[in-house]
């Protein structure tokens, strides 16, 4: 990795920053506002690997100390993680299907446990103020689609959970960001209510090590 500045996003998926080396164009493999990025944030970049306009992509910002691993599409391959080596209380002995096709649509995972099968919907998560965890943090008609697959499942007699990866380890509490998504955290609220589990654990990656850790379980409000 190498450590930079940021300077300036000029689009979602592009961010510039000042390193040893130079001013660097990254990929930003996060759609999401990420407010913390600011002029001066520290961040660490990678080396892209196989094919890509750009040469680095960015993994990880602070703010103020906190870390946060700005790749979503790492809670994926996390939760997969979690639930392989029984880390999670609520997702034990279970074998894992990826991408699974329901009604023309994809969902992340479904899982065979001891329980029952669970069809599960992971979101990544980074932005957090005063130990509440939020999502999302623009709004998101994708993710309110997924819930609403997820609520339909679960009313004709499927198992459902959707699953927050928080990807920093300040946060104490997950709530939908209401003043962002109002329509989302209502769809939450009522597909927690027909039956849906909703899920929230934060992550802490530690760069000593250059190891990403299970920080906590986190209580989910809505």
């Amino acid at each position: 990795m190498i450590e930079g500045v940021f300077v300036d996003r000029p689009n979602r998926f592009t961010v510039v920053a000042r390193t040893a080396e130079g001013v660097i164009r990254a990929y930003m493999p996060n759609p999401g506002r990420l407010s913390y990025l600011k002029s001066g944030t520290r961040m660490l970049f990678m080396k892209r690997r196989g094919k890509g306009k750009l040469p680095y992509e960015a993994f990880l910002a602070y703010e103020g100390r906190t870390p946060i691993v700005v790749d979503s599409r790492l809670a994926n391959r996390v939760f997969k993680t979690c639930v392989s080596k029984g880390y999670l209380p609520e997702f034990k002995n279970c074998s894992i299907e990826r991408e699974v096709l329901v009604r023309g649509k994809r969902i992340d995972f479904l899982l065979h446990c001891d329980g029952g099968d669970v069809y599960v919907e992971v979101k990544s998560c980074t932005h957090v103020e005063e130990g509440v965890a939020k999502f999302p943090d623009r709004p998101t008609e994708r993710g309110r689609g997924h819930l609403l697959l997820l609520k339909e499942l679960q009313e004709s007699g499927r198992n459902c959970a959707v699953v927050f990866v928080i990807e920093r380890p300040d946060a104490l509490v997950f709530s939908p960001y209401r003043e962002i998504d109002q329509e989302f955290a209502e769809i939450l609220k009522d597909a927690q209510e027909k039956g849906v589990k909703a899920i929230a654990f934060s992550t802490m990656f530690d760069t000593t090590t250059n190891t990403l850790l299970l920080e906590r379980m986190v209580k989910v409000t809505v």
